[in-house]
């Protein structure tokens, strides 16, 4: 009889750790879904889907003009892939005027679109991914500075963000990046990146982060939104 009742004294005590080592286990577990949640409230589900910027660059180099004008220029390639059920509104938006960058206000850099008269019909990987730039300085053109596109599912518009160094600069590595505001604030930007973002009712903000000699010098523009259409 003795035996019995420390037998069953002992299978309480057991149950009662296993009971509260569980309990320990669901709090960590919920603890961190709620952290990944917060780090990341832009992949939360949702039944409309959800949007992707795919950035690849740069390409250019330098450009005597036939008026003796040199040009130090970028160009970059920004896709972007509707995965929703809907149509959705993409709007770009950058400064007319020159930028400079931080910390060092004496590098100054013009951003624009590059027109689609100089475009390519078909999406290219040689040198300037097809474009004809210098055609572009040559013709006097106006430079393009706004986007407004509304693409349907499972279609994609693809634009070409041109920048022109309104200063002389030494050596260096610009690079860039199309992203959600926020998203991403390392101004050290991949030669190629691809982001997926959810989209519900509620615009998305973008910016157009660019560096140059990462991370000496950098800007983050917001250039406009997203949204259901």
């Amino acid at each position: 009889m003795k035996f019995i009742a420390h037998y069953l004294i002992g299978l309480l005590l057991l149950t009662s750790c296993v009971q509260t080592e569980n309990k320990k286990l669901a709090i960590e577990s919920n603890s961190e879904k709620k952290a990944i949640k917060q780090a990341n409230p832009s992949e939360e589900s949702d039944s409309t889907g959800g949007f992707s910027i795919i950035n690849t660059g740069p390409r250019g180099g330098r450009y005597l003009s036939s008026t003796g004008i040199d040009y130090r220029y970028t160009v970059f390639r920004i896709q972007i892939i509707n995965d929703t059920i809907v149509p959705i509104n993409f709007d770009i938006k950058f400064p007319r005027s020159s930028i400079s960058l931080l910390p060092d206000s004496t590098i100054e850099l013009n951003v624009f679109l590059v027109p689609e008269k100089y475009i390519p019909i078909a999406i290219k990987d040689t040198f300037n991914f097809g474009l004809d730039l210098e055609k572009f300085f040559e013709s006097g053109d106006p430079q393009k500075f706004e986007f407004n596109s509304v693409i349907e599912p499972n279609k994609q518009s693809t634009i070409y963000i041109g920048m022109l160094f309104a200063s002389e600069i030494a050596n260096g590595v610009t690079r860039s990046q199309l992203a959600v505001e926020w998203h991403d604030e390392s101004p050290h930007y991949p030669v190629e990146s691809t982001v997926h973002y959810h989209l519900k009712n509620q615009p998305l903000d973008l910016i157009y982060g660019i560096s140059f000699d990462a991370p000496n010098n950098y800007i983050s523009i917001p250039c406009g939104q997203v949204r259901i259409k």
